[in-house]
């Protein structure tokens, strides 16, 4: 399904089918905003302004970097338009969303790229120029992002390209390494590998949702018991609460005004400091829990050579997928009540090879409400998640998935089955 975006000054009856691009040559004409503005004097002087007033120098002194900030935080001044527009229709024509969860995505650099996409490239070579700078010295300023090291992580990217070049509503789930897998260089003739530390100088182009954070539980124990209708439940207590706080950015499609989204998921403690352990001098023991914790979604594909290795990775696995089905069903509470709706709203496909396939079961407090899927599907519908597949792409074996739950439920992370749950929110 093809979605057209509205700029946000119209109605819903005057809508166009899609948002006129600004030009250099188009006609004046008062501008929606300049913030927005695709013109080349608008966008030059939003660029000198973020040069100014966002990296605090003069123009004289500013150096590449300092322009590869501005330039970066005008493109996504343009991209926060482009998915407000975005978001709103989807949300007006109530789409179904292609929801892609995946471990990697390889994006690349951001800044190059949607100067391409949204025909920025030629205004940003002759302003640069201006300032006597290269692009191409400005754009090498950027860090790869650390999200992806092979064929799956550039594999996700595209699709994720794709998709809003097509203009088909899409969200893409993954999780927001702190380190990526590793810089490598050459010292004495041999391979010395160096962890990846791509946020360093941070990232202009995502923004924290810190109200649409998720609260993930390990360890405890499973208790099922029947309610006062005789259906089956599962309690899950004594548990370990960790935060997922979600980070988005744009994915902005090749000349077209569609910007769909990324969200990837950071790993948060729930007390990130005990005042009381501080007090008695165990320094360690008072920010344990914040170190634990964050270690989740510290390094992209931790070494597995060890159980603690197999652990986490598990738990990573677990994290993310946890965090990004309880988004998913935030969003379609939104607007739906009946999960038996849910099929035709959202289509999920699942590409974290190492999450146990037998259970994806994401509790909503105490009201009892549950999404279940299990082995791709939802009870009594068919299926709209995909079933999850290891990394070479073939299916888990029986052996395969009793190790899994075994590390499972070392790691506690639950693998369970239960017969029912209602389908109708309450």
């Amino acid at each position: 399904m093809t979605v057209s975006v509205r700029p946000p000054d119209t109605t819903e009856s005057e809508a166009p089918e899609a948002v006129p691009r600004a030009t250099p040559n188009a006609p004046s004409g008062p501008s929606p905003s300049r913030r927005s503005s695709l013109a080349d004097a608008d966008f030059r002087a939003a660029v000198v302004e973020h040069v100014v007033h966002t990296c605090a120098k003069e123009i004289r002194d500013a150096s590449a970097l300092d322009f590869y900030h501005a330039f970066a935080h005008t493109v996504r001044d343009r991209l926060v338009h482009r998915w407000l527009a975005t978001q709103r229709t989807h949300v007006a024509r109530d789409v179904k969303r292609v929801c892609y969860l995946s471990s990697e995505f390889l994006t690349g650099r951001s800044l190059g790229l949607c100067l391409m996409n949204m025909d920025l490239h030629h205004a940003a070579v002759a302003l640069a120029a201006d300032y006597g700078f290269d692009l191409g010295e400005i754009l090498e300023c950027e860090g790869d992002p650390g999200l992806g090291n092979g064929g799956l992580g550039r594999l996700a990217a595209c699709f994720m390209d794709s998709l809003a070049t097509l203009q088909l509503p899409a969200i893409g789930y993954g999780i927001r390494y702190d380190f990526g897998m590793f810089e490598q260089r050459i010292d004495g003739g041999r391979q010395v590998e160096q962890h990846d530390n791509w946020l360093h100088l941070g990232n202009a182009w995502e923004l924290p949702r810190h109200e649409d954070a998720q609260t993930v539980r390990f360890g405890g124990r499973v208790v099922f018991q029947h309610d006062r209708d005789g259906r089956l439940r599962a309690d899950w207590i004594d548990t370990r609460a960790v935060i997922g706080l979600p980070y988005d950015s744009f994915i902005v499609g090749h000349r077209t005004d569609t910007a769909n989204t990324l969200r990837l998921w950071a790993a948060r403690a729930t007390r990130d400091f005990d005042l009381q352990f501080f007090n008695e001098g165990d320094y360690r023991r008072a920010v344990e829990e914040k170190i634990d914790t964050e270690n989740i979604s510290k390094v992209l594909y931790p070494n597995d050579n060890s159980d603690e290795g197999k652990e986490l990775r598990l738990k990573q696995q677990y994290f993310f997928v946890a965090c990004s089905i309880a988004d998913i069903i935030a969003l379609f509470k939104r607007k739906h009540r009946d999960f038996r709706q849910h099929d035709g709203k959202r289509t999920v496909r699942n590409d974290a090879p190492d999450t146990p396939a037998q259970t994806l079961h994401v509790h909503e407090g105490d009201k009892g409400t549950a999404f279940f899927a299990q082995n791709g599907s939802i009870p009594g519908r068919r299926g709209g998640v995909t079933a999850n597949r290891r990394r070479d792409g073939a299916a888990r074996n029986p052996e395969q998935q009793r190790s899994c739950g075994r590390i499972g439920a070392h790691a506690g992370v639950p693998v369970i089955t239960a017969e029912a749950y209602p389908t109708t929110l309450e």
